[in-house]
């Protein structure tokens, strides 16, 4: 940005000056002159006066215009996508709805219990309720640290995603009473690809009274 200098002053004084002239006739003879007259002086001169040309008033920059950066807003992130096994267990508490029952909520435990048996599953090449060491789903939620007092578990194989595994256990037997059995409050629902297709495993169960 610029700004306007200041003013500057202008001065000037005119002096007028008229002087007196005297003329010399220089006859032709040699030897005589003629006396000049006297001169007449000039009126004195008076200056005149100076005159000043009043400064510009100052002149005030203007202020440089301010921008105000807007603050951003917080952005929060979107939710992560539901995982199979929520998705599943959606499905299910769609189907528990008209039955009647209440909806079943994930328990991260039982979470861990589903994968951790899919995953022995297809580790070992076995596939059933049962472990090669003989054990069932019941000592498998209390490994996982969660007290109840009923428990199922509902297994698939091959299925191509979640709505397909509900779709195979509603079969009108016992993979379908589990889902639809009221006394159940906890799900956990997981699953692991293996080479003879993708292992399902649900858990449910209603936790220990006291």
């Amino acid at each position: 940005r610029w700004a306007p200098g200041r003013g500057t002053v202008l001065a000037g004084v005119a002096v007028v000056a008229v002087l007196g002239a005297a003329a010399l006739l220089v006859p032709s003879e040699p030897e005589a002159r003629v006396r000049p007259e006297k001169p007449v002086a000039a009126p004195p001169t008076t200056p005149a006066p100076a005159t000043t040309s009043p400064a510009p008033p100052p002149t005030t920059a203007a202020p440089a215009p301010t921008t105000t950066t807007p603050t951003p807003r917080p952005t929060t992130p979107p939710p992560p996508p539901p995982t199979p096994g929520e998705r599943v267990t959606a499905l299910v508490n769609r189907l528990r709805t008209e039955a009647g029952c209440a909806p079943l909520r994930t328990d991260p435990r039982l979470v861990a219990a589903a994968r951790a048996y899919a995953r022995d599953m297809v580790a070992r090449g076995y596939y059933g309720h049962s472990s090669p060491e003989g054990d069932f789903a019941d000592a498998r939620i209390t490994a996982a640290g969660y007290s109840w007092s009923a428990w199922a578990e509902n297994l698939a194989r091959g299925a191509t995603g979640p709505e397909a595994v509900v779709e195979d256990w509603r079969d009108g037997s016992m993979h379908e009473e589990n889902m639809l059995d009221c006394r159940y409050r906890d799900t956990g629902v997981a699953s692991v690809p293996g080479p003879r297709g993708t292992v399902w495993v649900q858990k449910l169960a209603a936790p220990g009274r006291g």
